[in-house]
């Protein structure tokens, strides 16, 4: 997990900005946590990329439908 922290905060570093980069990063930390049983940050890191993808993507894409898909997973996952 520590490293996924790592790799979300060296590319930030590295991009200076919220690159798609940045939000495919923070998609694969929220996948682990919440294979990890952190669903609530994982559902707070999900709903950042699900905005970030709106920023950066305006219209539908393959990208949002897959953002859109791991909200519902995670959101699934806090019902348990």
């Amino acid at each position: 997990m520590e490293i996924l922290r790592t790799v979300v905060a060296d590319q930030k570093s590295l991009d200076a900005a919220e690159t798609p980069r940045v939000r495919y990063a923070k998609q694969m930390l929220a996948i682990a946590l919440r294979l990890s049983g952190q669903v609530d940050e994982a559902l707070s890191l999900t709903r950042e990329a699900v905005e970030l993808e709106k920023k950066q993507d305006p219209v539908d894409s393959d990208d949002r439908l897959s953002a859109a898909t791991s909200l519902a997973i995670v959101l699934g996952a806090t019902e348990r």
